[in-house]
Parts: C-alpha cells; sequence; structure tokens
C-alpha cells in the first residue's frame, strides 16, 4: 500500500495510512490484512434503512436556522470552557504559540520540531486505539502544555495574582483573530485587568505579518475611589536548546540588554534546531529587571521591590517589571513583547531551509526593538483590520470561523523558507510538499496574503515541480508523486485567481507560458477529446479513480475557461479557440455521461480492480469545477439547473443532523465528528449497490467516503451559497462551528489527518460567496453580490493593493453603495452589483470623496455594471458612493 509520498511512518494521513494504523481504527484483523483477506465490510442500507440512517427531513429547529445568518453576538468563553482554548497567536509563518483560554502563552512550537498532530497524540475511542493522524486530538484535545516557564503576574494590596485562572474569580475570553481579549476580575481585588494578545497581523503586509513575536498588551484598571499602587510583571524560563541541550555542551545564559531580557545559549552546537535565541520587552519604563530569579514563586519574587537586577545565571528564569500608580477611576497599559530566533530549520529531501523571519533580524532582541520602534503603527493596522472585519452585518459565529481559520497560517503547518517561499504540510508534520490537491481548497491565503501564494505557483509549481518537457506538475513539489488530475486542475485555476489578485499583468506574462504548458499537459490526459477525463485520474483521496467523474471533469473544464481567458488577455488568439473548444464539448458532454438524473455520478471502470470507485454514490465534491468558476468570474461550467439539483441531493445524502446511526452502521474512517454531531459526509450510496461499487476488497481509502472532513464540507457549503441555497450551505458551515464549540475542543484547531489542517481554509469561500465578491485587480474591476441580507449588507473585502469595507442599502426607490477604503489603495474602473429586487433602477450617480465622478450603466437582469468614465483610485480613508435610482 502506498503511503502517497509521507515519510512520517507514524502518520495516519489521507496521504496513504500506515496498515498497522488504518487496522487499528477500522477493526480489521492484522492477520486478515497480512494475508492479503479482504476488510470488514458493512451491509449495504436498504433503502428505508438509508432514510433512517439520512433522514430527509434534517428536523433543525426554527432557532437553530434563525441563528444561521442572525447578526448574533460576540462569542465569550469562561469556566469550563476555558480549558480546551489554544488559539495561535505568533506571526504568520514563524513557528506556534497559542493563546490560552486564560490568557496563558502555551505549546510553544517554535523550535522547528514539527510534530505530527502537535502533541503527536494516540487516545482510546469506542474501543479503538486512534493516533493523532485519526483524530486523537478531536475526541481527546489537549490541555495546555507549558514545556518551559513563563507568565506574567500583578501585585496590589500586597498580594501577587497571577494573570491565568489561578488569580482571579473571574476569567473571560474573546477570541476574535487576530486578537485575543481576556479579562480578569474580581470583587476582592480593586485592580480589573484586561489583555489583547495578539502577532501583528496585517493582510497585504506579509513581511509585518511574519514577525517572530507575540504582543501582551495589559490594561489595569483601578475601580476603587482611592489611588492604588500596584506592579505589573512577566517572567521567562530561558528555553534556547530545550529539545537537543545537554549538560556540559554548552552554558544557557540568560542577560539584559537595553531594558530587554535575552535568553541564549553558548555551544559550539549552533546547528541545532533549537539553539537561536529568545527574548522579552516591556516596552516604555522599566523599574525591575532580573537574569536569575531563585523560584519557584517567580512571579511573587519578580515583584517584590527587594530584589534588585542581576547579570547573575543562577536559574534560568528571568522577569522584567514596573511599577504603577493609578488614581482612582484611571487606567494604564503595559505592553510586553515576546520574541523568537530559532533560524536553524530543516527538512527532509529539501535540506536547510531556514527561516525568512531569521534573514531579516540578526536576533530575537532585534525583533523586540523592531516592534517597540513601529508598535503604534503595528498595533494600529491590526487593530484595524480586526475591527474592519468585525464591522459587518454577517453572523459573528461565521465570522469567528472564517478569520479564525485563518490562522492555520500562523501554527507549524506553515512557514516561509529563507528565500521568500511559502512551504505548507497538510496539517501540521503531515504530507509534506505543499500538497496541490489539498491546497487548492485553501483559499484565504491568496485572498489575504497573494505575494505568498505567488511564490508558490512561481517558485514550486512553475519552478522545481515543473516538467519542462510535458507541463505535468509533481503534485508535492520536490518530493513528487506525479500528475494529480484535480491538482493539475488547480494549478492552473489558481494561476488566474493570483493574477487576478494582482495590481497588474506582470505575474501572468512571467507564468504564463508555463501555465499555459500545464493546461496542455491536462488536454493530453482527455485522450479522446471530448473534454472528459477518463484514464487514470489520481486525487486527494489518494487512490487513483478511473472513468468519467463529474467532481474531476468539472475541475477540466473550469480549468479550460480559465486557460481561455488567460489566452485572451495574452492575446494567444489560437490556444483561447482551442481551449473554448474543449469546454464547450465538455460542458455538454458531461451532462450526458455523469448525469443520472438526481445528481452527478462516476461512471467506474470496474475492470481496475485496485481503483477507488464511488459509481452512482453521492460524492460531496460532485460539481466542484462550478465552487471554483465563481470564485474567479468564469460563469457556467455546469448549468445552473443541474448543478443546484446535485447541490440538493448533496444535502439531501449526505448532511447528517447525527452522524451517530451512520457511523454505527459504516464504522471504517476516522472520526472528526462524533455520535450527537452533524456533519456532511464525504460520499453516501443512497440507490446503488454499496459492497458491489467497492467491491470484495477496498482500497482502504474507501474509509474516507464515511468521514467529515471539514475543508470538503465548507467547499459543498460555499458552493450552496453561491447558488442562492443559503440556509443549506450555512447549515453546513454552522455544524461544523458547532462541532468546534470551546465546550468539547479547541476551536481554532481543525483536525484532519493532523492538526490545522490547510484545507480549512476553504471556509473563506463561505465568505466569498456570502458577500458575492468578485475582482479582477489588472482591469480594475470589483463586483458584490451577497446572498444574506442583501438589503442591507455590510462586509470586509480584500484587494491587491488595499482592503476596507463594502456596503450597499436598499430602499424602494435607490440603492445606495460605498466603496470604503481603510488600509492601502484601490484601483476602481468598474464595480458589478446585484439588485436585491427587480426595481427598475436606471440612473446613476457616483462620488469619489464627495466629489462627483463620471460613470455610465449597464444593466443585465438584476446585475448592474456601473462603469467608471476614468480610472478611479481609492486610497486609504477615501471612499467610493454610487447611487441607483
Amino acid at each position: 500500500m502506498s503511503n502517497g509520498g509521507c515519510d512520517d511512518q507514524n502518520c495516519g494521513c489521507h496521504s496513504g495510512m500506515p496498515r498497522r494504523d488504518f487496522l487499528r481504527i477500522t477493526g480489521a484483523t492484522a492477520a486478515g490484512a497480512a494475508l492479503g483477506l479482504p476488510l470488514r465490510m458493512a451491509k449495504q442500507a436498504s433503502h428505508s434503512e438509508f432514510e433512517n440512517l439520512v433522514p430527509a427531513n434534517k428536523k433543525l429547529s426554527r432557532e437553530w436556522i434563525k441563528s444561521l445568518t442572525a447578526r448574533g453576538k460576540r462569542s465569550t468563553y469562561r469556566g469550563k470552557d476555558l480549558r480546551f482554548i489554544g488559539m495561535p497567536i505568533g506571526g504568520i509563518c514563524a513557528g506556534q504559540v497559542y493563546l490560552g483560554g486564560d490568557g496563558r502563552l502555551w505549546l510553544w512550537d517554535i523550535f522547528n520540531d514539527i510534530k505530527f498532530g502537535v502533541v503527536d497524540k494516540k487516545t482510546t475511542y469506542l474501543g479503538r486505539e486512534i493516533n493523532a493522524g485519526g483524530g486523537a486530538n478531536y475526541v481527546d484535545p489537549p490541555e495546555q502544555i507549558h514545556p518551559f516557564e513563563q507568565g506574567f503576574a500583578i501585585q496590589v494590596d500586597g498580594k501577587t495574582r497571577k494573570l491565568d485562572h489561578t488569580g482571579w474569580a473571574e476569567v473571560a475570553f474573546t477570541g476574535e483573530y487576530p486578537i485575543g481579549f481576556v479579562e480578569y476580575s474580581d470583587p476582592a481585588c480593586p485592580i480589573s485587568v484586561s489583555l489583547e494578545s495578539f502577532s501583528p497581523y496585517i493582510p497585504l503586509n506579509t513581511d509585518e505579518s511574519t514577525l517572530p513575536a507575540t504582543v501582551m498588551r495589559f490594561t489595569l484598571k483601578n475601580h476603587s475611589d482611592k489611588e492604588q499602587r500596584c506592579h505589573i510583571g512577566g517572567w521567562l524560563e530561558n528555553p534556547v536548546g530545550i529539545k537537543t541541550f545537554k549538560e556540559g555542551e554548552g552554558t544557557p545564559r540568560n542577560r539584559i540588554v537595553n531594558d530587554v531580557l535575552v535568553c541564549s545559549l553558548d555551544t559550539v552546537h549552533t546547528d541545532r534546531s533549537d539553539c537561536g535565541d529568545f527574548a522579552m520587552g516591556l516596552l516604555g519604563a522599566v523599574d525591575h529587571m532580573e537574569t536569575a530569579l531563585p523560584g519557584p514563586d517567580y512571579a511573587g519574587l519578580l515583584l517584590e521591590n527587594s530584589l534588585h537586577p542581576t547579570e547573575e545565571t543562577g536559574r534560568q528564569v528571568g522577569g522584567l517589571s514596573r511599577e504603577v500608580v493609578l488614581p482612582a477611576g484611571k487606567e494604564h497599559t503595559a505592553v510586553f513583547v515576546l520574541a523568537w530566533r530559532f533560524p536553524n530549520l530543516k527538512l527532509p529531501v529539501l535540506g536547510d531551509v531556514g527561516h525568512q523571519y531569521a534573514t531579516r533580524f540578526r536576533s530575537a532582541h532585534d525583533v523586540v526593538r523592531h516592534v517597540s520602534d513601529n508598535f503604534a503603527k503595528l498595533y494600529r493596522d491590526t487593530k484595524l483590520w480586526h475591527d474592519t472585519w468585525y464591522d459587518s452585518t454577517l453572523p459573528y459565529w461565521f465570522l469567528d470561523r472564517v478569520q479564525g481559520n485563518t490562522a492555520t497560517l500562523a501554527t507549524m503547518t506553515c512557514v516561509r523558507f529563507a528565500n521568500g517561499r511559502f512551504y505548507g504540510w497538510e496539517g501540521i508534520g503531515c504530507c509534506e510538499g505543499t500538497c496541490g490537491h489539498v491546497w487548492q481548497y485553501a483559499q484565504a491565503m491568496a485572498r489575504q496574503f497573494p505575494d505568498l501564494e505567488r511564490s508558490v505557483r512561481e517558485m514550486v509549481d512553475f519552478g522545481t515541480a515543473f516538467h519542462a518537457d510535458t507541463g505535468m506538475i509533481e503534485f508535492r513539489g520536490e518530493y513528487g508523486n506525479g500528475y494529480a488530475a484535480d491538482a493539475q486542475s488547480a494549478y492552473v485555476l489558481r494561476t488566474l485567481r493570483e493574477h487576478q489578485m494582482s495590481a497588474d499583468s506582470a505575474f501572468l506574462k512571467r507564468v504564463w507560458p508555463k501555465a499555459k504548458k500545464a493546461l496542455e499537459f491536462l488536454i493530453s490526459q482527455d485522450t479522446d477529446k471530448d473534454g472528459v477525463l477518463k484514464n487514470a485520474q489520481h486525487n486527494t483521496l489518494d487512490v487513483n479513480l478511473y472513468g468519467p467523474s463529474s467532481w474531476l471533469s468539472s475541475l477540466y473544464i473550469a480549468a479550460l475557461r480559465a486557460g481561455e481567458e488567460m489566452a485572451i488577455e495574452m492575446d494567444d488568439k489560437e490556444f483561447a479557440a482551442q481551449c473554448r473548444s474543449l469546454f464547450e464539448k465538455g460542458k455538454k458532454r458531461l451532462i450526458e455521461l455523469v448525469w443520472d438524473g438526481q445528481y452527478f455520478v462516476q461512471r467506474a471502470d470496474f475492470s481496475k480492480e485496485d481503483a477507488l470507485r464511488y459509481d452512482d454514490g453521492c460524492e460531496i465534491d460532485q460539481v466542484m469545477g462550478q465552487w471554483w468558476a465563481h470564485q474567479v468570474g468564469l460563469g457556467r461550467v455546469i448549468d445552473p439547473d443541474h448543478s443546484k439539483r446535485a447541490l440538493h441531493a448533496l444535502y439531501r445524502n449526505n448532511f447528517l443532523p447525527d452522524v451517530g446511526p451512520y457511523r454505527d452502521k459504516f464504522k471504517d474512517g476516522r472520526w472528526y465528528a462524533t455520535p450527537g454531531e452533524a456533519g456532511t459526509v464525504i460520499c453516501t450510496f443512497p440507490k446503488g449497490d454499496r459492497q458491489k461499487i467497492l467491491g470484495n476488497k477496498p482500497t482502504w481509502a474507501s474509509m474516507y467516503f464515511n468521514e467529515c472532513m471539514t475543508g470538503f464540507e465548507y467547499q459543498a457549503a460555499g458552493h450552496m451559497v453561491q447558488e442562492g441555497m443559503v440556509e443549506e450551505g450555512m447549515a453546513l458551515t454552522r455544524a461544523v462551528h458547532d462541532r468546534y464549540s470551546a465546550t468539547k475542543r479547541n476551536p481554532w484547531n481543525e483536525v484532519e489527518c493532523s492538526d490545522h489542517y490547510a484545507r480549512c481554509m476553504s471556509v473563506y469561500a463561505v465568505f466569498l460567496a456570502a458577500s458575492g465578491f468578485e475582482y479582477h485587480g489588472p482591469k480594475g474591476h470589483i463586483g458584490f453580490a451577497p446572498k444574506i441580507s442583501p438589503d442591507h449588507f455590510r462586509s470586509a473585502f480584500t484587494a491587491a493593493e488595499g482592503w476596507g469595507t463594502y456596503e450597499q442599502k436598499a430602499g424602494d426607490e435607490s440603492f445606495e453603495v460605498s466603496i470604503t477604503v481603510r488600509w492601502g489603495r484601490l484601483r476602481i474602473e468598474r464595480v458589478n452589483l446585484e439588485l436585491p429586487s427587480d426595481a427598475d433602477f436606471s440612473r446613476v450617480q457616483a462620488s469619489l470623496n464627495g466629489k462627483q465622478v463620471g460613470v455610465s450603466l449597464e444593466s443585465n437582469g438584476r446585475r448592474r455594471s456601473v462603469v467608471l468614465r476614468d480610472l478611479a483610485i481609492v486610497d486609504q480613508g477615501d471612499g467610493l458612493r454610487i447611487n441607483l435610482s
């Protein structure tokens, strides 16, 4: 059994689960497997039994349905709900540190020790042993892990209170990535403390968003009627060499350098993964500095006035503190910065790749100084993005889920090499090579940090992974693994997206010859040139499909349309015509071959015994090509009638209000949704002979059909919203959100194969669908067609050079639109809108910063295109206003 190119033999990932782990989860016997005997198969459910397992009437409560699109309120957690919280709070691509529900920093995966599944955990569930890849951290989520001593505290009224759950009567946590908010209060204490924790996070500003640093911004407020004198401080154990350092190989050393506590390791073994330095700074005045607290009461010792600065190493826990005098009713803010520099990242095959942050900063001390020198702007812009994102009419829960999953970029799933290249595992330590068929689902990075996505296209897809003679792209970069039909199609689609998220056509001009060659390779796999793939089609389910499937061929057809669009822009008329011809054939042929009257299927080639088959099963990605086409403005690759009917069938046949009965019947597969939880499974067989389709000796990958994997669920949900099936799409999304409630597990760690799985960032496409966002930077086109509360809609948007807020209000006699740039700038020549009603608005006026601009109006049904007479540059703080009447 192939492991799909993953060298981690403990990995239970979907690139090929090692046989021993697969057997543990499925319950098949080792002896039977060794003899090549069939794996245990559940019998096919009868029609009536299928109805019981997958009810047509989902019986969702009115209150729950209403909550899907209601604005709601901020989510704040207290008490037991704090124990699993771990919000990534370091810079993106710079290591991983969690902010706990009580404000403690934990995990600290910054030492280049990239572990599969964060803690490489195993657990037992329903009598089976499950490893990290099987969902151990889903069914049994880890609580706080502290590899070294670190914390913060205040001293008031002679009492030391740690800034965690042990020091206060009430601790409340609100996580709105990129900022975590923690409130500490106690009736017995005259001082309350609020914390804003973050690393600078500014979409489009990649350098300032990839800092190896975490900011802890504490605000102390005096609630009493008299002056209060108090101290606030933080302490830090020297963690350098924590993984590899051995007694006698060097000396840990703490120093105070310009009021910054610097932790280092004096050793000749400087090439180790955890060799580097760590620093903590307290911005502004520092009254007390310690390099060696005698312990173990670090908080109390640090805040005692009798201590004095020392250069002795002693016990390697140092600290910084400040005295604060607070008049009645007043407050004071103290900002701590923790920073690190561990440059020695080495990967199998790739060797010494390093960290980009290490090329910018010579030390962790330099990182602290950089944050300190630029703090006002870094804090302002990070807060501005947070406020812009949440200044919306969309539901709070939905905004939390979308932006919260973007925090995957701030985990060890993602790194930025010293040469500037972005690199990602599928999940932490799981499956190398920025896998094309997984990462094509993830949409967040391309929209918020498009330069990182472009680095993958240019340095990997059309670089190290590209075969110049054929155009085939290895779907795992340098790790190889050859051609995958979904990945190859998506490389073309992603190229168009990256072009659209650029300010001009320079990127497309650079990559077009190779993008064209990549599409030509894909066309070569269409042996009879009818626009439908039929031969071996490797894919994200890890085993080849044979025979036409709407899933993979719809992606191929969408890629042909993308190729046509790019060829037109590159003035390659001949290739554009070739793509159009094949597209038209494929669009028609797809219906003829794989539409079965209710939904799209696969016409399996049963002569291929080792193939993955689903035949007339109802598969979650069956119209994925149209999902992609909507996102990059390609129009219809599947007509709306067939597309919507397929999605309705998917909701009917795959969405389970309770996965328990279904998984009790079909036990194979990993646990990413447990009994009592709702979810959407990958493939069901509502009318087919399941056992006949899968065969007497089904491929190990058949277990995926029974699983709920969030990235797939979001893809289906986003497409439903795109097609106007708002309730269904939001239900699928909310089901995932509810599964990741803090009462059960970490809301910021969606598990698939491993922790912080990249595919979860496909939820960003649900957000794009909700706003009906379309964009083409080089052409200056932007558009919105909100699907939720279109009469009054407001949300954030990101473009090539700036981001801001879009708002529309519909009245009986007018339709008002505003596009306000909060950061950067926006070039606009055309604004595409969709009216929420059939009102005949045919007059238009527009103004930029109060000054009228010349415009014309094009109408097509409810669609309106406002064309500016001259290119408009909307700068930061400026706004374009449009009024239709």
